[in-house]
Parts: C-alpha cells; structure tokens; sequence
C-alpha cells in the first residue's frame, strides 16, 4: 500500500490501521524528522510534487492521496501543504508506471475552484486531476480535523489553557464543522476493502457547523478554565492573523481565517449513513485537553 503524506493527521492513523493489518506500507513524507511513523513502514522522503520517489510505488496495489486537512497546520508552516494538483500528477504517474489502479483521495469540504483558502483550491485541483485519469478514485471530503497535535481545535485548547488571548476575527459567528481524524482514517480503511466506493464522493462531518465562539466556548469548559477572548473587526482581521500567524502558538493562519468566514458546511447525514456514526471532537477525552 502506498501513502502520501504518510505524516499528516489522516495519513499516520491510516498508516497504523494497514500496519496492524499486517500490511506492507510505503509512506511518503516530506521530512525525515517526523516520528508518527511506526516500525514496519518503508518511509520515503521526498518532494511528493516530483517523480523522484516513483520507484518506491512498485508492488504497491492501492494509493491514498492525503496531505495536511483542514485545520491541520504543517510544522513549518510553509503555506499550503495540502494535497494538490502537482503532487496529484506525480501520483498519477507513478501509478500509471506501476500498475496501480485504485486511489483514495483525502480532500476537504469546500474544495472549490474559487475558494477563497489556497488549501480548498488545491484540494479541487487534486480532486479534477484525479477524475481526469484512468482510476478507480474515491474521493473523501472532511471537514475540520479534530485530533490532538498541530489541529486547529488542539491549538485552540493550548491557548486556553496558557491563558493567552484568543482573537474572534469578524467576531467569530462563522461556522465549524469538524470530524475527528481517527474517523477519517477509518473511513479510508473501509473505502479501501469496499471497491463499490470506487467513483463517489463522500463528505465526512461528526455534525453540523458549530459557531467560533461556541467552539471557543466548549474548549474552556473541557478544559475547566476561562477563555480569554477579543472580538478584531473584519477590516483589521486579515492584516493582523497575517502578522500574528508567524508566531508558534498562534491559533489560526490567514488561510484557515479565509476558510472559516467562507463558512462552507455540508449535510452529514450521507456520510455517517455510509461509513456509521462520525465524532466531531468538540466534546473530546479529557486527555484531549491535558496539559
């Protein structure tokens, strides 16, 4: 089994799943430092965007395409890391050059050509490329992830439990509808032992859109401390979560403000009728929320 971005949030709890399924797993990172990898997988590293790695896809009988989800910023936080339409094309090739057929595609709600989220428009390009070749693709589609690590809902949590302002930009009324990464993964397992899933698009949601400040809201009270919060007008937003995103413990990039006030939410019930009941995180273990 092959999987790029075998270090994202989706990807490692992918990768886990086929391990203990006593799989052979090829994973493709884009750094070697990352230490989500287990023993038992043959790590790639490499720029996902060129053919250098082609080689390693040989065997391989099915690829997962999945890079950093929405909410999940990348450690280096070097724009957008997300699945899109180079690294897509290389894929495709290296499946072609190896006889793979079948691909499951990690995308995000809201992909859209003119999404205002770079990350929403590569995740379309993905997806386009994608339909545009000769293989059996799903496409999954998840909303915000939520999962301890580099995600939005866990730096969000941080924040609160530092005691450190949290910014509601444009007042924080937006809607989040979010799902846990853990049940992505699974979702991915299922669509890879079910070739019927072949052709579809699925959208992947714990529940409907929840609003910023309510989400603020619940973080506090899992956490049992106050939030400490201030509402930026949406003419200032932009210009300080651009300046504010270059500090390690910001809570949100531009990009991520972007899809938020685009405020795209889907119906949940088609997904959790295909793939069973979907969390959505916002009322998480405590160990979620331990410091």
């Amino acid at each position: 089994m092959l999987i790029t971005g075998a270090d994202s949030l989706v990807g490692a709890r992918v990768l886990q799943r086929l391990i203990e399924a006593s799989c052979e797993v090829v994973g493709v990172t884009r750094t070697r430092a990352s230490d989500v990898l287990p023993p038992g997988v043959i790590r790639v590293v490499a720029d996902r965007t060129s053919g250098a790695w082609s080689d390693w896809a040989a065997g391989c009988c099915a690829a997962v395409h999945v890079g950093s989800g929405l909410g999940e910023r990348p450690s280096d936080d070097s724009g957008c890391q997300g699945v899109g339409a180079r690294d897509t094309a290389a894929l495709i090739a290296a499946c072609q050059r190896h006889g793979i057929t079948r691909v499951l595609l990690v995308s995000c709600i809201g992909a859209a050509v003119d999404a205002a989220s770079a990350r929403q428009r590569a995740a379309w390009a993905a997806e386009e490329t994608l339909r545009a070749a000769p293989l059996a693709t799903t496409v999954l589609r998840a909303a915000w992830l939520a999962a301890p690590g580099p995600s939005l809902l866990a730096r969000l949590a941080d924040a609160v439990r530092a005691g450190r302002l949290v910014a509601l930009y444009g007042g924080g009324h937006y809607p989040v509808q979010t799902v846990a990464a853990d049940d992505v993964a699974s979702a991915v397992a299922r669509c890879l032992d079910d070739g019927d899933t072949a052709g579809r698009t699925s959208d992947l949601a714990g529940g409907t859109g929840v609003p910023f400040v309510e989400v603020v809201r619940r973080t506090a009270e899992a956490a049992r401390q106050p939030a400490r919060t201030a509402v930026v007008p949406r003419r200032f937003a932009l210009p300080l979560v651009t300046l504010m995103q270059r500090r390690p413990a910001a809570v949100l990039t531009r990009d991520e403000l972007l899809a938020l006030w685009a405020g795209v939410t889907v119906d949940p019930t088609p997904g959790q009728a295909a793939f069973g009941p979907l969390a959505s995180g916002l009322e998480p273990p405590p160990e979620f929320h331990r410091a």
